[in-house]
């Protein structure tokens, strides 16, 4: 659920309602202006017994690019940050603190970082020097460094994560310097694979051609 950034949202799920009730599960968090419904589905995972995820669409989401989840806000790290805590607070609150729970909170907090990193880098009107504090923001937070050292194997091979494991690595002028070559070099990339696919195409015309005069 974590991978595919299922976990995020409280739509597209049944709930027990005596899990809930038995729990007194809630939106109780006051110091969060956002994701609460994250908050609550990791609550609610921690005292289901079974979960059960189906491939079938009985839910219709209508992606709405200028509704508030989409503003961008320049502390949007920050928030994360608070939603990282509010999170492992109540995991520690109820006595969960398993492998698999702190495992699963560092791949969490690794997800955000991505998220805002790559949603900071998508913002054309932002001031480079608010871009910039942003990602040393994302660069100097302890927790997200002993995060992603604690799943840094897992993160190398999956691919979404190099920008972020870069960003870590490099700091952040030179991974905003490396993310304006890829820019700048991306129409001759493009122009590289173009020429190769049809190279490809005609040289295998040219063979079956000559298969077919020489039968």
């Amino acid at each position: 659920m974590l991978k595919e950034n299922r976990i995020n949202f409280v739509h597209a799920k049944l709930y027990h309602r005596q899990v809930i009730t038995e729990n007194e599960l809630s939106f109780e968090d006051d110091q969060l202006t956002s994701a609460e419904d994250t908050v609550f589905n990791f609550l609610f995972l921690v005292f289901a017994q079974n979960i059960y995820v189906s491939a079938k669409s009985v839910h219709y989401y209508t992606f709405n690019g200028n509704g508030l989840a989409r503003e961008f806000y320049p502390d949007r790290y920050v928030r994360r940050q608070r939603l990282n805590d509010s999170i492992a607070r109540s995991v520690r609150k109820g006595g969960f603190e398993t492998e698999a729970m702190r495992r699963g909170l560092n791949l969490f907090t690794a997800l955000g970082a991505r998220f805002v990193m790559i949603d900071t880098l998508a913002q054309e009107d932002i001031a480079p020097s608010l871009r910039l504090r942003i990602l040393d923001s994302i660069r100097e937070d302890e927790e997200l460094l002993d995060a992603v050292q604690s799943q840094r194997e897992y993160l190398e091979k999956d691919g979404r994560y190099k920008d972020l494991l870069y960003l870590i690595d490099n700091g952040s002028r030179k991974f905003l310097r490396k993310k304006a070559w890829e820019r700048r070099t991306a129409p001759l990339k493009r122009f590289r694979y173009l020429c190769t696919l049809y190279t490809k195409e005609i040289l295998k015309r040219i063979r079956n051609g000559f298969r077919s005069n020489k039968q």
